[in-house]
């Protein structure tokens, strides 16, 4: 930990159907001051650095606290991100252009083998690897183009207007 640049939590939420959509940004135990994988990456490529990885405990109230809730704008299905086998940057078929100014995840995206998990865009197909999910969220967090959620003024209002035009077409009928 100590060599590390930073360390982040790679946890996702999941919605009652079981699907991912969303991660907590700081998540810890007592204080929410560990990044999220892609918001510690983020913070280390911008030079704003990130939680000290040798830390391992800050007072604070003795439960898990999360905060900065980002709903993930997936980028498309599975396989939406550029895929390269590890084996093939070892063995040096992958020429260096190619790498190069990338901000590169490494992990498993084999079914079976990767930590893989249902998102809006898999549908019934196939689930998306762990790592891709990151990916999603890296881009996101550098795009600044979080999913934000609408004010319960503009849900009510939302929903007021349609039961009026609704009500509007039964009259009618």
């Amino acid at each position: 930990a100590g060599a590390a640049a930073a360390l982040g939590h790679i946890q996702m939420e999941f919605d009652p159907d079981g699907v991912a959509r969303s991660v907590y940004l700081q998540e810890g135990w007592g204080l929410a001051r560990h990044p999220q994988l892609a918001l510690a990456l983020q913070q280390v490529v911008s030079g704003a650095g990130g939680a000290d990885p040798a830390a391992t405990h800050q007072a604070g109230e003795p439960v898990w606290q999360r905060r900065d809730w980002l709903r993930i704008p997936f980028a498309g299905p599975p396989g939406s991100f550029t895929h390269i086998s590890y084996a093939d940057v070892l063995s040096g078929a992958v020429p260096a252009e190619v790498l190069r100014g990338k901000l590169i995840l490494v992990g498993a995206t084999a079914l079976g083998l990767a930590d893989s998990v249902p998102v809006p865009t898999s549908g019934f197909s196939r689930p998306m690897a762990g790592v891709e999910v990151h990916a999603n969220v890296l881009a996101a967090i550098r795009a600044g183009n979080a999913i934000t959620l609408a004010s319960p003024w503009w849900n009510a209002g939302l929903a007021a207007a349609i039961t009026f035009a609704l009500l509007l077409l039964l009259g009618r009928s």
